[in-house]
C-alpha cells in the first residue's frame, strides 16, 4: 500500500548514420499521494572519435504534479498547506554528456536543471512547497577481460542533490560469452 509505482512508454530513433537521435518518453510516477505525469522529449548528438564516441544529450520535460488529498490522513484537516493543494503543470530540462568505447565509459548527468518549486500560497505567503531538486550523477564503467569468454564490468556511480550528502554505489557484473 502506497509503494512507489512508475510506468514508462518510450520510443527513439537515430538518423544521419546515428550521429543524431531523438526520443520521447511518456511517464507516470506515483509516490504515496504525489504523482508526476508527463512527457520528455530527448535529443542526442554523437561525435565519433578514433575509437570512442562523445555523446551530448538534452531533454525537455513537461509534467503535471498532483497530490491526491484523499490519500492523506491529516490530524488537522483544516491545515492550510493541504487545503490549498492544486494540480499544477510545470516544465524542466536535463543535460548529459558521455564518453565511451568498448572497454570504458564515463558519464555526467544533470536532471532537473531548473529545479522548480511547486508552492502553496495563502494570503501571498508560501505555506508549503515541493521542489524538484537539481541533481548531479557521475558514473563510470570499466570492462576487465579475464579470458576469451569471461569479462567483468566494474562500475561506480556518485550522485549529489543540493543539501544532501553524496551517495556512492559500486557494482560488478560478470559477462560470459558476451551475454
Amino acid at each position: 500500500e502506497g509503494k512507489p509505482l512508475t510506468q514508462l512508454l518510450g520510443a527513439s530513433m537515430g538518423f544521419d548514420n546515428n550521429n543524431h537521435g531523438v526520443g520521447i518518453v511518456l511517464f507516470n510516477d506515483a509516490i504515496g499521494p504525489m504523482s508526476n505525469t508527463g512527457t520528455k522529449l530527448n535529443y542526442a548528438f554523437h561525435i565519433p572519435m578514433e575509437s570512442s564516441i562523445l555523446s551530448l544529450g538534452l531533454a525537455g520535460h513537461i509534467y503535471q504534479f498532483n497530490v491526491n488529498r484523499t490519500d492523506i490522513d491529516l490530524e488537522d484537516p483544516t491545515d492550510q498547506v493541504f487545503i490549498e493543494l492544486e494540480s499544477r503543470i510545470d516544465a524542466d530540462a536535463s543535460f548529459g554528456i558521455s564518453y565511451y568505447n568498448t572497454i570504458f565509459d564515463f558519464s555526467i548527468a544533470l536532471p532537473n536543471l531548473i529545479g522548480n518549486k511547486i508552492g502553496w500560497i495563502d494570503n501571498n505567503d508560501t505555506i508549503g512547497y515541493y521542489k524538484n531538486r537539481t541533481q548531479l550523477y557521475i558514473a563510470a564503467t570499466y570492462k576487465l577481460k579475464i579470458n576469451e569468454e569471461i569479462a567483468i564490468n566494474a562500475g561506480a556511480m556518485a550522485s549529489y542533490t543540493d543539501n544532501e550528502p553524496w551517495q556512492i554505489q559500486a557494482n560488478a557484473i560478470a559477462v560470459i560469452r558476451d551475454l
